[in-house]
């Protein structure tokens, strides 16, 4: 989240999704943290970087939040403990591709995470109506 702006911390890691077992390195080069995720749908909505010398795979904001939501077991209950916890502006969320989170609120195999989206889902959209509303 943090190549996308979305999280105002430097990150100290380089976070990865995996379907095999968790893991975690410190090389030369940093910190590594390896995630079991559900594996359905493990690629959906993650992209190709070529960046330089270098080529990765990295999935949308969204799909990381989802991630997140699943690691972490977060029981958010609106678009204000996201806010909270993790320090992502409303506008970031507002300004961001809804579609991408639609796809993955649709797929993500983790019924918790996909109630923890709904919610977020919920309130993005009453927020735009309110600013529609004041416009």
């Amino acid at each position: 989240m943090s190549y996308y702006n979305w999280i105002p911390e430097a990150v100290y890691a380089t976070t990865s999704a995996t379907s095999k077992r968790a893991k975690n390195f410190s090389t030369p080069l940093g910190d590594f943290r390896y995630y079991c995720v559900p594996s359905k749908h493990l690629l959906m909505n993650v992209g190709r970087v070529d960046e330089n010398t270098s080529v990765y795979l990295l999935a949308d904001p969204w799909k990381a939040l989802a991630h997140y939501i699943y690691v972490h077991k977060k029981n958010w209950e609106s678009i204000n403990d996201v806010e909270e916890d993790m320090r992502i502006e409303r506008e970031t969320m507002l300004n961001s591709n809804l579609s991408s989170l639609n796809l993955i609120k649709a797929n993500y195999p983790n019924e918790k995470v996909k109630e923890v989206l709904i919610l977020i889902s919920r309130d993005l959209r009453n927020e735009k109506t309110l600013k529609r509303k004041r416009n």
